[in-house]
C-alpha cells in the first residue's frame, strides 16, 4: 500500500520507484494531511527574499520551530481542500499544526496497514515527514529543529507490538 499527499510533487515521487521495480499495481491512498506545511502568507515565496527580508533567526524559526508558525494568510482556496470547512482551510502551519492534522491519518490508515502483510510506504514532504520521524522516533519538541529526513532517500521502520525501530 502506498499513502500520499495529493500534492503532484509526493505523487510523482512515488510513481518512480514503483515503476522502476514493477510494482506499478500497488494500491495508492491520497490525503490532504499528508500535504506539505502550509506556509501561511510566505506561500508562494522564495526562501532566500523571506530570509534576506525577516532575517536568519526569524527564517529559521519558521521553517524548523516546532511552535512557531509563520504569518497565516488567507484560506487556502486550492480545490484539493475543497471538503474541508473554510475554517479548517491550511492558512499557515508550524510543525506542531502538521503533527496534529497527520496524526490521525496515521491511525485512522497507515497503522491498520502495518498490520497487513507488505510493505506500505508513505510518500509526501520534507515537514510532514519530519512530523512523522519526530512521532515515530519520539523526538522532544526542542529537539525536532534539528530533526533532517533526507529528501528521495527511503528511511525504512520495522513496527513490532506498537514500536518503530529505523532500518534505514
Amino acid at each position: 500500500m502506498v499513502h500520499t499527499s495529493v500534492q503532484g510533487r509526493a505523487v510523482v515521487r512515488r510513481t518512480s520507484p514503483l515503476a522502476a521495480c514493477g510494482r506499478a499495481w500497488v494500491p495508492v491512498r491520497r490525503s490532504w494531511r499528508l500535504n506539505s506545511n502550509h506556509y501561511g502568507a510566505l506561500q508562494g515565496r522564495s526562501k532566500h527574499e523571506v530570509r534576506a527580508e525577516a532575517g536568519d533567526e526569524q527564517y529559521l524559526a519558521w521553517r524548523r520551530g516546532f511552535r512557531v508558525r509563520p504569518p497565516l494568510g488567507e484560506p487556502d482556496d486550492d480545490p484539493r481542500y475543497a471538503a474541508l470547512p473554510p475554517d479548517a482551510r491550511p492558512r499557515g502551519e508550524s510543525l506542531h499544526d502538521v503533527t496534529e492534522r497527520l496524526l490521525p491519518y496515521w491511525y485512522d490508515a497507515i497503522v491498520p496497514d502495518l498490520g497487513r502483510p507488505g510493505c506500505v510506504l508513505v510518500a509526501s514532504h520534507g515537514n510532514t515527514l519530519r512530523a512523522l520521524v519526530k512521532h515515530l522516533e519520539g523526538v522532544t519538541d526542542e529537539d525536532s529543529a534539528g530533526l533532517e529526513v533526507p529528501n528521495a532517500v527511503p528511511v525504512c521502520y520495522r513496527f513490532t507490538s506498537g514500536h518503530a525501530t529505523r532500518l534505514a
